[in-house]
């Protein structure tokens, strides 16, 4: 999918701070014989076409192509049903995907319209496909439709084109070349959860798309190790996601790098994943300014419009809607995995704008809840809490703002010797920033001149270029005597993902920030130098 580098939602709010089958089922039906070689002739003026069809008899299947929709792996009848990779199309079992998306079949055997060929047609509310065994031309809502190729019967099961049958249905749809895998995500049914990332050897990330799976309790995910360390990235606001089928991925594509930031943590032994919430967290641009009603979300599932979520065709609904705040929902899934079968070295969390807003909140709660394997750090990459006061809205914990809750949840897991940081790269940041969270945490200011004063990519950019420091070395400490004296190193380390854990401790708690003063004309953070100043901003 499309990967938008900046957060769209901030557009508005930057200016504020400036200013079943039917009948007979394809299951039964008779191995059929070739016909003609010939492409048809298709006539779409005529209700007759030629009938110079072949239905093809396609008996490879490989068992190495997956198809996941919602990040969930689709489970075929048995080996003939497999999917198949025909010359590039990913050939699916039909009844498999169209019941998968929602629809009902209906089949039929011979279409005297069509020259006897065999249809399937499939609908559900506002939406028909009806397609042609051998023909590439479909109806989608009455209007005819070309595949790239056509369906066609492999010992009794119809195979479809994954991606024409996905994206007809509104889901948007790309490919894994590496772990052959195709991933459909269908927003008419609500996802949010962990996903697991595969890494992309050879840094090629304009090639396809990086594989990845949502755990699921009970179900085998190639992507992810109990035994191995785990670094989780939460996304902030996402207004316009859902529109154009785009999530937040690991690419570090500015700055002269073009690169998977996550890949040196796959290389180092450790599971990567994204907590998605993206239908939650899309309630458009302007209602972003700032993004109260997706803040409220967070805390209290009960206050204004509920847990209303955004489907394909751009709607807003409260159907199928958990009962829970989304900090309840990820103290959830965190407890499915995190719990006392796993036995990774360490877990770290990152969270972005809104993202870093959910961290804190969520951490607290599973601190509340006695979770057994809290996280050893936690990174807030210029978080955003709004500045507004909604006495209807329930906070918790006898705070009245939720930067107020995110200092609480600072102190609870400081005083557990969770290492906590918390990087400025905004002005979108320093407009909703929590003084109490920073009076626990490591403060960094952090520049991306490459970026220019586009202030919404410095807000999303540096997430990237966080996890790229995984495979640099930790920043210097550096000091000066005067302004007018060179800088020289202090011995000590600054902030990175490459910093220790006791060296962030260290240098949390006290009244002061460190400011990056060398390399903010790069976007790799090897040349990066901090000058420890006074004051927290």
């Amino acid at each position: 999918m499309k990967f938008i580098k900046l957060n769209l939602s901030y557009i508005a709010f930057l200016l504020i701070i400036a200013v079943g089958f039917t009948s007979c089922q394809e299951d039964i039906l008779e191995q059929v014989q070739e016909l003609e070689q010939a492409a048809p002739s298709i006539d779409l003026g005529s209700s007759t076409h030629n009938n110079k069809h072949k239905e093809e008899i396609h008996t490879a299947a490989s068992s190495t192509v997956r198809v996941l929709v919602n990040g969930n792996p689709l489970v075929w009848p048995n080996y003939k049903a497999n999917p198949v990779n025909n010359n590039g199309y990913v050939m699916v079992y039909m009844r498999t995907i169209f019941e998968r998306l929602g629809y009902s079949i209906q089949w039929i055997q011979s279409d005297p319209n069509r020259g006897g060929l065999s249809s399937v047609i499939a609908t559900k509310p506002n939406r028909t496909i009806q397609i042609w065994v051998g023909d590439r031309w479909a109806k989608v809502n009455g209007s005819w439709v070309q595949a790239s190729v056509a369906p066609y019967n492999n010992q009794g099961y119809v195979m479809v084109h994954s991606r024409f049958v996905a994206e007809n249905s509104g889901a948007p749809t790309e490919w894994d070349q590496q772990t052959q895998s195709v991933q459909i995500y269908y927003y008419d049914e609500l996802d949010y959860g962990f996903y697991f990332f595969d890494s992309q050897p050879g840094n090629n990330p304009t090639a396809d798309a990086v594989g990845c799976q949502k755990y699921v309790s009970g179900v085998y995910n190639p992507f992810f190790d109990p035994t191995k360390p785990t670094i989780i990235y939460v996304h902030g606001n996402a207004p316009g996601s859902v529109a154009s089928g785009s999530r937040e991925n690991f690419l570090l594509s500015d700055g002269g790098l073009n690169v998977q930031s996550h890949n040196i943590w796959k290389a180092q032994g450790w599971n990567v994943a994204i907590f998605y919430w993206i239908q939650f967290a899309d309630e458009g641009i302007l209602n972003s300014a700032p993004p109260a009603g997706v803040e409220t979300k967070i805390y209290d599932h009960t206050a204004h419009n509920g847990m209303r979520w955004r489907k394909s065709d751009g709607s807003l609904t409260t159907a199928g809607a958990p009962n829970a705040s989304v900090r309840v929902l990820f103290a959830q899934k965190y407890l499915e995995i995190f719990n006392s079968n796993y036995s990774g070295a360490e877990i770290r969390v990152v969270g972005n704008s809104l993202g870093g807003n959910l961290t804190m909140a969520g951490l607290l709660r599973l601190e509340r809840m006695g979770a057994p394997r809290m996280p050893s750090r936690v990174t807030l990459m210029d978080p955003f809490w709004t500045p507004l006061h909604d006495n209807t809205v329930t906070i918790g914990e006898n705070q009245v703002t939720t930067a107020e809750l995110a200092g609480l949840s600072a102190e609870v897991l400081a005083n557990r010797g969770i290492a906590i940081e918390y990087f400025r790269t905004s002005l979108l940041g320093a407009g909703g920033l929590s003084s109490r969270v920073g009076r626990q945490a490591a403060v960094a200011h952090f520049g991306a001149s490459f970026l220019g004063n586009n202030h919404f990519s410095k807000h999303t950019v540096p997430v990237r270029q966080y996890f790229h420091s995984r495979g640099v070395a930790a920043p210097l400490e550096v000091s000066r005597s005067n302004v007018f004296a060179p800088w020289v190193t202090t011995g000590n380390q600054a902030m990175s993902a490459a910093t220790s854990n006791a060296r962030i401790r260290q240098m949390m708690g006290a009244n002061n920030h460190w400011n990056q003063v060398a390399g903010r004309g790069t976007a790799s953070m090897v040349d990066d130098q901090y000058e420890r100043r006074n004051g927290l901003w």
